[in-house]
């Protein structure tokens, strides 16, 4: 027998007629499909769950041969219902699996700082460096937060912290205008970089460790070599201060940004300047590339962050849904995702091929400044001005299945009729409460 779902539910249901779980509700629980229903394709059904784990949107999927394999229907829903067309499929071994992050899930706070915390950064080892007002960095472990090395030699804000790709040296930059490397395992400085007449706001390693590019409030950007300390190279930059810089995957090119509403791609040999990225309507706080190079990732004070070709400098898609300004936006070292970060106390993960909003990290009680992904992609790290420096598990995604299989026989039309009793009980002892 063909079944669906009845007309005064459905209604319900695209009214918003399913307020939330239950406070009692204790995991992930999907309660239509629940198994046994006998479907056409065509039909447009609501596939409802249960999650009191998170308000991040959901990813639905479904499989036609028991979970062997599944295609992917939306990772978008939100509110405990979507509304599915049934493709034209025919399978009697069919179950949907909805997908959620848990929100606030393995997080270790670093509470070291005396001040607000501005960057940090993940070693190839798995440590954490962070910087902050109090004119230090630490080297901190992030399974307990204790502290492992301690960087004391700045005189002004510690703005900027990377580690080298080997993770042997940290850089730090500085308000005071310098630029420091230390050896990460002793903590002593090796060396200290000084041409900057302002601020330097950002620094980051080649990827074979062997320059260090970094941007100034002098409006410059500038390329070192990390073994001498040279100065190999000085791009005129942005008017009114070049907020950050960072190198390509090939480390043949650097992106800088700044005040000027730009992000502007470099030649790092020549220092010639290659493409200018021009979209944004506020100040481009970070930019970035992906790890094949393709493209570039930038976070500006438009509550916007924006995905470009890096070939073209065309927009690609832009990131929607911070309520204030954006300060910093990386890949994942997969290129699959994009953290970013915003004065609206949040962090949000994203979906880098479509712009999807995939979680939402909040926890910080102040603006959060920066946002990284660890080199093994596992965690996200964020500071913030509340003082505080987190790491954020991303392992920690829960999903669950229909209780039993269901069936698709072929192709119908798509209509709606009044449930039977047994499909009314099935609602009504599932507590949805749709009477």
């Amino acid at each position: 027998m063909r079944r669906s779902f009845v007309c005064h539910a459905l209604a319900l249901l695209m009214a918003g007629g399913i307020i939330s779980a239950p406070a009692f509700a204790q995991s992930l629980d999907v309660l239509m499909p629940d198994g046994k229903e006998v479907f056409h394709g065509g039909d447009r059904i609501p596939i409802i769950w249960l999650d009191d784990a998170s308000d991040n949107p959901a990813k639905l999927e479904f499989t036609t041969d028991g979970g062997a394999s599944w295609q992917l229907i939306t990772d978008q829903a939100v509110g405990g219902r979507y509304l599915w067309t049934i493709p034209d499929i025919i399978s009697e071994n069919c179950r949907v699996r909805v997908s959620v992050e848990n929100q606030g899930q393995g997080v270790t706070t670093f509470t070291g700082h005396s001040g607000w915390v501005l960057s940090a950064d993940g070693s190839v080892d798995g440590m954490v460096v962070s910087g902050g007002t109090d004119n230090t960095a630490y080297i901190w472990n992030p399974t307990d937060a204790s502290v492992t090395r301690t960087l004391a030699g700045h005189t002004g804000k510690v703005v900027s912290v990377r580690f080298s790709p080997a993770g042997d040296k940290v850089a730090t930059g500085s308000f005071d205008g310098t630029i420091k490397i230390w050896d990460a395992a002793t903590g002593m400085v090796l060396r200290t970089l000084t041409g900057h007449t302002n601020f330097v706001n950002s620094v980051s390693f080649s990827h074979d460790g062997a320059r260090l590019v970094s941007s100034s409030g002098d409006a410059t950007v500038k390329i070192w070599d990390v073994a001498t300390g040279a100065l190999l190279k000085s791009m005129p930059g942005h008017p009114k201060g070049s907020w950050y810089a960072s190198f390509s995957p090939d480390d043949q090119q650097v992106i800088s940004s700044g005040v000027d509403r730009l992000a502007v791609i470099w030649n790092s040999v020549t220092g010639e300047k290659i493409r200018t990225l021009s979209g944004h309507t506020d100040a481009v706080n970070s930019a970035n590339f992906s790890p094949d190079g393709s493209h570039i990732v930038t976070a500006a004070w438009d509550n916007t962050a924006k995905i470009w070709d890096a070939s073209t400098g065309k927009v690609v898609l832009t990131l929607r849904g911070h309520q204030n300004k954006v300060l910093e936006a990386n890949y994942s070292p997969d290129g699959k995702y994009i953290v970013t970060c915003s004065e609206d106390n949040s962090a949000k993960i994203w979906n880098a091929s479509t712009a999807g909003l995939i979680r939402t990290l909040t926890g910080h009680t102040d603006r959060v400044n920066s946002s990284i992904f660890s080199r093994d992609g596992h965690t996200v790290i964020t500071t913030a001005y509340d003082n505080t420096a987190k790491v954020w598990s991303l392992e920690s995604t829960i999903s669950a299945t229909s209780a039993a299989a269901w069936s698709v026989i072929g192709c119908a039309t798509a209509a709606v009729r009044e449930s039977t009793p047994e499909e009314l009980e099935i609602i009504r002892r599932r507590g949805m409460g749709l009477w």
